[in-house]
């Protein structure tokens, strides 16, 4: 279970305009997914992710998306498990 609340550092352009490289989010393990809300994850492959939730399957999986096109895309991303989730997030700033 992702901790109650965790603070992470923005790296890289892929979720411009709404957070730049630099920017902090602080998230919570709490709250529900839904789509829109943007959340961090541990992708076995990618590491430590901050994206958009596009989608989710009744089966609790749920597919990502950067805000442009300097993201990787969905498809590479794939779907992703919920114990990959470390946290929705509630806060941005810089």
């Amino acid at each position: 279970m992702p901790a109650l609340l965790n603070i992470f550092r923005v790296t890289g352009p892929s979720m411009e305009p709404h957070l730049s490289d630099g920017d902090y989010v602080i998230t919570t393990g709490l709250k529900h997914l839904t789509p829109g809300c943007i959340v961090v994850i541990r992708h076995p492959e990618y590491q430590v992710m901050i994206k958009r939730v596009i989608e989710i399957r009744e089966q609790g999986e749920f597919l990502l998306a950067g805000e442009n096109n300097l993201s990787i895309t969905s498809e590479q991303i794939g779907w992703c498990s919920r114990e990959w989730l470390l946290g929705v997030v509630l806060i941005t700033f810089r």
